[in-house]
């Protein structure tokens, strides 16, 4: 189960879409076609607090994915600096960090990514050899280079 993604497929009716992840903002979420960000206002509308609708039914096999970002600039309650302490400021700071640890668990799903990974300068070191999915091997299947022997 996905706590910070939710991916739904096009009948060819699909117009709305209730919200099965949690936020806290409507600005935390992003909505994708086929991979390619759509913008609010412009390719569709928050109907109700946890449901957005599109002006017209998406197509066929059309995937939505809904992606919840949360801010992770500061806490949404500093009791430091004045904030309330009760049961609920409390909850929503726990909550807060519930939603980047989610975040951060399902981003690191290599199966399931979906935008542009930014290894930040790092490189991959030990990785295996290198596959071209247009070659295929005497059984059909992708062509494998020989393993190593050890002598």
């Amino acid at each position: 189960m996905a706590f910070s993604n939710q991916v739904v497929v096009s009948d060819g009716t699909l117009q709305t879409i209730i919200l099965s992840i949690a936020f806290f903002d409507k600005t935390e979420i992003a909505v994708y076609r086929n991979g390619v960000l759509l913008t609010v206002t412009t390719d569709y509308i928050w109907a109700t607090s946890n449901s957005i609708q599109f002006p017209v039914a998406q197509a066929l096999g059309v995937e939505i994915r809904l992606k919840r970002t949360t801010d992770i600039s500061e806490m949404r309650h500093i009791f430091s600096e004045g904030a309330q302490f009760t049961n609920q400021t409390l909850d929503e700071d726990n909550t807060q960090l519930l939603h980047i640890a989610q975040e951060s668990r399902e981003g690191l799903d290599i199966a399931d990514l979906f935008s542009n990974v930014n290894m930040h300068g790092n490189k991959l070191t030990n990785l295996g050899p290198g596959v071209d999915p247009g070659r295929r091997d005497r059984q059909g299947g992708p062509e494998r280079e020989p393993a190593q022997g050890s002598g």
